[in-house]
């Protein structure tokens, strides 16, 4: 009995110590002192209206919501987080100029073009958030020509094109929804990899680009047809650095005749002025015509300025000789190129494109302004692209269906179309 006694009292003393007392306002416990965070106590869960005992384990003060948010904050990191090497891509394009395949007018000499042209663009972030991005572009060109045309030596050959090198740095200056204001700018060098660049005596062309872009709503957002549009502009120079003034190539040699009817050996292969400068300015505007599908047109000037003949005196049989050249030579060059075609995202690895460009000089043959729109050099494309970047988040079992599935921004695509266009242009021999 003694023992059953002073369990009982036992028992009733933890109950007061434990129960708030109520029963006394005017003469309040004093609050027990909290344990400290290293030693909780055993079996109690400390809640925020008391203790409770139990037997589940032992808890610190809110420890149960840190552990629901800690493996949805680590999922959420793991979900944004990108390989800084995201928008590298693989593109294999076919195109054919348009008397080829039967468009325009009949040509003056048949000369039919059908090609294959395979671009590696791989790309590198140093620095990439909200607001910002500087990033290293390299580009990587092969074209194999199906036909036997002019534009290579070969039926069949293959050319590289001109590397480029790009370290462009983006801003954002203003973003709401659809909404967007970038700026862009940053140094460029292309080394002259591609045969008709190098034979002709150019040896780098370093430069510096700078763009700017404004996307806006046009159905709005969620909307299924045209939600969105956008407008860019931008400029790039190109100082060229040759190792002459006019196409010359020791590989190459002809015997020729000058005008008192001697032979020499020549390694000059054209008559005409290299360019010492380049500038490329273009206007161009882009349309989200559904989630996955765009249209996109651009209009490229470019302006190139040529060496100037020289007057230096020739030594002659007859004395020295100042040759005659024509009245207020013109050593500025005009080409227009005009760009303009659609896009589809087949799957988030893989996007088609279908379009048209034409790029000739601004003065035709007979000494007038041509149509933009066509010239007998006029082509049709299509493009398939390679996702680098969600080919190998697909296979790492990285990939996050929801990001995947978003389309790039319009300026970022815009981006890339003018970086084609401006590989395809550099890599025709009449840009030389």
């Amino acid at each position: 009995m003694q023992f059953k006694f002073l369990s009982y009292a036992a028992a009733a003393a933890a109950a007061l110590v434990i129960t708030p007392a109520y029963a006394q306002p005017e003469q309040p416990a004093p609050p027990a002192p909290t344990p400290p965070p290293s030693q909780p106590a055993v079996g109690a869960t400390v809640t925020g209206q008391g203790v409770t005992l139990g037997t589940s384990g032992t808890t610190t003060p809110g420890s149960d919501t840190a552990t629901k948010k800690a493996p949805a904050q680590a999922e959420e990191a793991k979900k944004e987080k990108k390989v800084p090497w995201h928008g590298t891509t693989f593109l294999l394009s076919q195109y054919a100029t348009t008397q080829t395949i039967g468009l325009g007018g009949d040509p003056q000499s048949a000369n039919p073009l059908y090609a294959w042209w395979m671009v590696f663009a791989p790309r590198y972030y140093f620095l990439e958030d909200d607001k910002q991005s500087l990033m290293l572009r390299l580009r990587f060109d092969v074209t194999l020509e199906m036909t036997n045309s002019d534009s290579t030596t070969r039926q069949s050959e293959a050319e590289f094109g001109n590397i480029w090198v790009l370290l462009p740095y983006s801003r954002t200056l203003y973003k709401n929804g659809a909404w967007a204001t970038r700026v862009s700018t940053g140094p460029r060098v292309l080394i002259p990899s591609a045969k008709g660049a190098w034979n002709a005596g150019t040896r780098l062309m370093p430069g510096w680009s700078a763009g700017f872009s404004q996307g806006f709503p046009l159905a709005g957002k969620g909307k299924d047809w045209f939600p969105s549009a956008g407008v860019n502009a931008s400029i790039a120079y190109t100082k060229y650095i040759n190792n002459s003034t006019t196409p010359y190539n020791t590989d190459f040699s002809r015997t020729r005749t000058d005008t008192a009817g001697r032979s020499f050996v020549s390694n000059s292969y054209s008559g005409s002025m290299l360019s010492s400068h380049q500038i490329l300015a273009n206007v161009g505007v882009d349309l989200q015509v559904t989630e996955k599908l765009s249209a996109f047109a651009l209009n490229y000037w470019i302006m190139s300025w040529a060496y100037k003949t020289s007057d230096a005196a020739v030594s002659t049989p007859t004395g020295a000789k100042t040759p005659d050249s024509g009245e207020d030579p013109q050593n500025f060059r005009v080409l227009n190129w005009l760009y303009t075609g659609m896009e589809y995202d087949v799957i988030p690895q893989m996007s088609v494109g279908l379009g048209y460009y034409n790029l000739a000089n601004q003065i035709g043959p007979a000494g007038t302004r041509r149509n933009i729109l066509w010239s007998p050099d006029a082509v049709v494309f299509f493009d398939i692209t390679a996702n680098l970047d969600e080919i190998y988040s697909s296979i790492a079992g990285t990939k996050d269906k929801d990001k995947s599935q978003k389309r790039p921004g319009l300026a970022a695509m815009s981006a890339a179309r003018k970086a084609n266009a401006e590989a395809v242009m550099q890599n025709r021999p009449m840009a030389y």
